[in-house]
């Protein structure tokens, strides 16, 4: 599969001595260590890593265009009996062990019946451990065991209707342990437990069953979800804040920098956050219509990085890169 139509230019490259930068979407990445299971959500619940472990899709999920405008490569939720159930998860359920659930989530800002809408959840339904929406206490994102129990941050500082990388680290056990990130930035400066009444702890663990886009009812409570999501990977471990704030920069696509070069007429790219495994050929346009190779396909080096020598003609170019397994 050649990734064409995921470019998306950010910016234009004018003369031989300008710079700037652009974008472009190359291949859904995989980090390997730890990896349990990795989900594209392509309009289907297939299991990508080889595993086996294909989820099944509860009521009428339908399929959506995911962050790079690319139909059918995301998966929409609209509450009711909608939702993805996951089974033969090989995590990690001993106390105070730690997994990692990382997904590109576009929420709606709707609300189920019960006021909460729940992207992710495990599946005991004894010790539950859950991310939802809740709109009490003026409205929170984060950690739930099912009890009214939110550690969390407020749902405000997260925009509805546009696309979020959200990282989770739940530790089995109490969950003001667990780990946020959105974005690839850490929110522990912003988390706070809500809803606990009498000085209670909220715990919750992992298992080997859970559910995307809403739970449908098959765990104790039915919680819902409204809203599209792509991209789930799940880890037996803790990803540190430097892995997901890799894993959210190869997830949004390589980075091109464009330097002068050192002679008049040349230039240098510089591009970084490419799929480590695949091949990539730079292009160039005048007109955003017809494009043109320059120079040979790249292999990244070490980091997802590649540095480029070319000559730069013309009064404006574009540039984008095109990414192959």
């Amino acid at each position: 599969m050649i990734l064409r139509s995921a470019i998306r230019l950010v910016a234009v490259i004018l003369g031989v001595a300008g710079s700037g930068i652009s974008q472009a979407q190359p291949a859904i990445g995989r980090m390997a260590n730890g990896l349990v299971a990795y989900y594209p959500m392509h309009g289907d619940a297939t299991e990508a890593t080889g595993r086996g472990m294909n989820g099944m899709l509860m009521g009428s999920p339908q399929m959506a265009t995911n962050r790079f405008g690319q139909p059918m490569q995301a998966m929409a939720f609209n509450g009711g009996m909608d939702g993805m159930m996951l089974t033969n998860l090989d995590v990690s359920t001993m106390t105070n062990m730690q997994n990692s659930v990382s997904f590109w989530m576009n929420w709606n800002g709707q609300m189920g019946s019960s006021t909460v809408s729940m992207p992710f959840g495990w599946g005991d339904a004894d010790k539950p451990s859950c991310l939802l929406f809740d709109s009490s206490d003026g409205g929170r994102f984060g950690f739930s065991g099912g009890m009214g129990d939110v550690y969390g941050m407020g749902s405000g500082m997260m925009p509805t209707n546009s696309w979020m990388h959200i990282a989770a680290v739940f530790k089995n056990g109490a969950s003001s342990e667990s780990q946020l990130y959105v974005n690839g930035q850490p929110m522990a400066g912003m988390m706070s437990m809500s809803g606990m009444q009498g000085g209670m702890m909220m715990s919750g663990f992992a298992s080997s069953m859970a559910f995307v886009g809403g739970s449908n009812g098959q765990t104790a409570t039915a919680y819902p979800f409204f809203g599209m999501m792509s991209d789930l990977r799940m880890y037996d471990r803790a990803l540190s804040p430097d892995e997901v704030k890799a894993l959210y920069q190869m997830e949004s696509g390589a980075q091109m920098r464009l330097v002068p070069g050192p002679v008049t007429g040349s230039a240098t790219m510089e591009i970084a956050s490419m799929m480590m495994g695949w091949m990539f050929q730079l292009q160039s346009s005048t007109d955003l219509v017809r494009w043109v190779d320059q120079g040979t396909m790249i292999m990244p080096g070490n980091g997802g990085m590649a540095t480029m020598n070319m000559s730069v003609s013309g009064p404006a170019m574009f540039w984008r890169t095109v990414g192959q397994p």
